[in-house]
């Protein structure tokens, strides 16, 4: 596969899974140098999300927290059920429950011993939920219940046969409220892909009644990634960085940033500066400066990107 380059980066930013290598975040040095910047901007902490089976090492994470100074905070649960590592398949929801208590209070022993503990439980579906992912939910449900450790998950955007836009996430709060999962130690990712109707306008009415009706945070977190993935989700709109800080503006305006975090879901060469993206430094550099021209105070700012996290992080 030849490698990216001006020539090519136009056609992967549209259909960015089509090139394997720009999913490949593997060269440590980059990583190091980049965040590097974001740390010199006052960032001080990084979640990385990555779940076992879906190319989770810790063993790198601390080499670059090493480098950095950085505290990193690494996951445990399971990704999309195509991503789980072969033994889930043969657990009921309490082996889930224990894989992942484990991870916490004991430490990574998957796919190698590594004495690090993992700080956050993340877990993502499909649509619809397959029968594993439900497993996953309630075990990491059970498990949040077990330790304390904060819980997240990732729900999807698109019923690809019937091409229709999904609004699934009530239906996934439900399922993990009955299993006892504390929903002030939750928050609900790529809630930046719910802020639109089905005429792809902005629209926080379906966040606004959630979050009126859950105790829950919802994280804008696919900030930086415009880009359009029909060959992962054909027909999926990805809303614009614009379009995001728009409605978060809104939502600030009406009082809702104590329920609300923002970030950045880096997991592409393209999304780095070196290859011609926005970095890691860009909620700096960019959104947060953006967000406070419109108006957002920074007493909103610090509740969102300081005050909620550490909330949210500490157990």
């Amino acid at each position: 596969m030849e490698p990216i380059s001006l020539g090519n980066r136009g056609k992967i930013l549209r259909d960015a899974g089509i090139h394997y290598d720009n999913l490949n975040l593997l060269d440590l040095n980059l990583i190091i140098k980049e965040l590097k910047e974001y740390r010199d901007l006052g960032g001080k902490s990084l979640v990385e999300m990555t779940d076992p089976g879906a190319g989770r090492d810790a063993i790198a994470y601390r080499r670059i927290s090493n480098a950095t100074g950085l505290n990193i905070v690494c996951s445990s649960g399971f990704y999309i059920w195509p991503s789980h590592p072969p033994f889930v398949k043969g657990m009921d929801v309490n082996g889930v429950k224990d894989f992942i208590a484990k991870e916490i209070t004991e430490g990574i022993t998957y796919p190698e011993d590594t004495g690090i503990k993992a700080g956050i439980i993340k877990c993502a579906t499909l649509y619809p939920i397959s029968p594993d992912e439900e497993k996953v939910f309630k075990g990491a449900a059970r498990a949040q219940v077990e330790t304390g450790a904060p819980f997240c998950i990732h729900p999807t955007l698109l019923d690809i046969p019937n091409r229709k836009k999904v609004f699934q996430l009530e239906e996934i709060i439900t399922m993990i409220q009955k299993e006892g999962a504390n929903l002030a130690k939750f928050y609900m990712n790529h809630c930046d892909l719910f802020i639109s109707n089905d005429r792809n306008k902005v629209d926080v009415s379906y966040l606004k009644k959630l979050l009126d009706k859950y105790p829950f945070t919802a994280d804008f977190d696919t900030i930086g990634n415009d880009a359009t993935w029909n060959t992962l989700w054909p027909g999926a709109l990805f809303c614009s960085d614009n379009e995001r800080i728009l409605a978060m503006v809104e939502l600030c305006e009406q009082g809702y940033e104590k329920q609300m975090m923002i970030a950045q879901d880096t997991f592409t060469k393209l999304q780095l500066q070196h290859y011609g993206g926005f970095g890691y430094s860009y909620l700096q550099t960019h959104v947060i400066p953006r967000m406070k021209f419109l108006g957002v105070s920074d007493k909103q700012i610090r509740t969102m990107t300081v005050d909620n996290p550490k909330k949210m992080l500490a157990f």
